[in-house]
């Protein structure tokens, strides 16, 4: 069957379309915040830091330490453990970028009318209608900048969708019967190539996210598998110098540290479920 990922605005009825959904197909359903708590716990940091690094706009500081990436290698890595499982319905920030390459998966973009969504604001926050107003604003404005930041394309943009509802001129029951059937469609159907492509980037995301949860060393991490063997390709953080060292002590010191990376990366990484085998393309750090 298929995997779903639903994208709207903010009080767009995303939320409600995703769960009338997940109940007519039978499928499990999987939320953002579902999403950050569990990533919170396993990789230890705190849910107000990663639901701040994806809701605001990047900054400088993360544009340098790809701090953003990092948070969002641990998000991609609990949904991939969850898309294994198949039928799933995932709504939150840009789903359908953080499960990439799976042919049965099926994106589906809501929208609404600006006044609708502004009736609906004022209604569950309780808001003045200018503060509604306001409030939707920047929240389209973050979500916007966020994926241009990640991933450079607009997220309003239909061509990164395979459908675009808007709910409005569609009543509810119209839009939840048609993502419904679409899934229940061929064009959804899993394949043993896509099962292994879920599988791949499952082991893949996990092994990137523990890496970057490991060790502050390692940067510029890219890590694929292709049926459990895995490449891990990725460049040590350089060193300053504090006064002058030979090349030969640096050359020493290089080797010792990346030996010791891989060791602490292999211990690690081995304790993921479906690795056959690991392949390391990993720089020695620089001395500047």
């Amino acid at each position: 069957m298929a995997i779903i990922t639903i994208s709207r605005g903010c009080f767009s009825h995303g939320t409600e379309i995703a769960k009338r959904v997940t109940e007519m197909l039978g499928y499990k359903l999987v939320s953002r915040e579902m999403i950050i708590s569990e990533a919170s716990k396993h990789y230890n940091i705190s849910e107000k830091e990663l639901l701040k690094s994806i809701h605001d706009g990047p900054t400088i500081l993360e544009r340098v330490t790809h701090g953003r990436e990092k948070y969002l290698s641990y998000l991609q890595a609990v949904l991939m453990r969850y898309a294994m499982d198949d039928n799933l319905v995932y709504h939150g920030n840009a789903g359908h970028f953080l499960l990439p390459e799976i042919d049965h998966l099926l994106k589906i973009r809501i929208i609404a009318d600006m006044e609708d969504r502004i009736l609906f604001t004022q209604k569950l926050e309780n808001l003045s209608r200018q503060e509604a107003i306001d409030y939707i604003q920047k929240d389209d404005k973050h979500r916007a900048r966020w994926t241009s930041y990640l991933y450079n394309v607009d997220i309003k943009d239909p061509g990164i969708y395979d459908i675009v509802l808007n709910i409005g001129k569609l009543s509810f029951d119209d839009a939840c019967n048609i993502i419904a059937y679409t899934a229940k469609s061929d064009s959804c159907k899993t394949s043993k190539k896509s099962i292994n492509a879920v599988f791949d980037l499952s082991i893949s995301s996990q092994v990137k996210a523990a890496i970057q949860n490991l060790s502050e060393a390692v940067t510029e991490v890219k890590v694929t598998s292709n049926n459990g063997l895995v490449n891990i390709k990725a460049q040590m953080s350089s060193i300053r110098k504090s006064g002058y060292v030979n090349p030969k002590t640096e050359k020493k010191m290089s080797e010792k540290m990346l030996h010791d990376l891989i060791e602490e990366i292999s211990e690690t990484v081995g304790k993921i479920p479906g690795i056959k085998d690991i392949i390391y393309d990993i720089e020695t750090p620089n001395f500047s």
